[in-house]
C-alpha cells in the first residue's frame, strides 16, 4: 500500500471550481466546497497573461451552507506562486512569506508580483480548522477580483489530498 497521502487514486478529488472566465466583467466567485469531512484543501488559480493594469485580487468566503448563507471572509494562511513569461520555466514556487497562520491577510493581489502581463499560478492551502467552525461555518469557495478591463481570464480547480490512510476524514467535494 502507497504511503503518499496525496494519492488521488484512493481517496483524494479534484474538481473545477469555476472554468475559464474573464476577471473583468465582475467578481469571479467559485462554487463552495464543504470542508466537514476534509481536513484540507488546495485552491489551484491558474491565469494567463493580461495587461499591466489588471492585477487579480484573490480572496477566499466562508459560509454556513453551500448557498451562501452568512458569507464571510476567510483569511488567507498559506499562499505560494509562479509568475511568469512561461511557467514551465519558473522551476520553483514562491511562498509568500508575510501570510501564515499567525499573520493571514483578507486578500492578495497577484500584481504585487511580476506583472500583470506575466501568466501567473496561485496555490492556497486552506484549513478546515482556519473557519468559523464554532458558528458553523464549514463551506468555502474562492473569489477573485479584477481591477482592471482588459480581458485576463482565470480557472480555478479544488485539490483535496487523501487523508485516509491517517484514518482521519474521508475527503469529499459536496456537503
Amino acid at each position: 500500500m502507497s504511503t503518499n497521502n496525496f494519492d488521488l487514486l484512493v481517496g483524494g478529488d479534484i474538481c473545477i471550481a469555476n472554468s475559464f472566465v474573464n476577471l473583468a466583467t465582475a467578481d469571479t466567485l467559485g462554487d463552495f466546497v464543504s470542508m466537514k469531512h476534509n481536513d484540507k484543501l488546495y485552491a489551484l488559480i491558474l491565469m494567463p497573461a493580461g495587461t499591466a493594469s489588471e492585477p487579480a485580487v484573490i480572496s477566499l468566503q466562508q459560509a454556513t451552507d453551500n448557498a451562501a448563507t452568512g458569507v464571510k471572509t476567510l483569511n488567507i494562511t498559506d499562499l505560494h506562486y509562479k509568475t511568469g513569461a512561461d511557467l514551465a520555466a519558473v522551476a520553483s514556487w514562491t511562498k509568500v512569506s508575510t501570510i501564515d497562520r499567525q499573520d493571514s491577510v483578507a486578500s492578495w493581489s497577484g500584481g504585487t508580483v511580476g506583472a500583470a502581463t506575466d501568466q501567473q499560478a496561485v496555490l492556497i492551502r486552506i484549513h478546515a480548522d482556519d473557519l468559523d467552525v464554532n458558528n458553523g461555518f464549514s463551506y468555502v469557495r474562492t473569489k477573485i477580483a479584477d481591477t482592471g478591463s482588459g480581458a485576463r481570464t482565470s480557472v480555478v480547480i479544488y485539490i483535496v489530498p487523501s487523508t485516509a490512510y491517517q484514518g482521519l476524514r474521508k475527503p469529499v467535494l459536496t456537503a
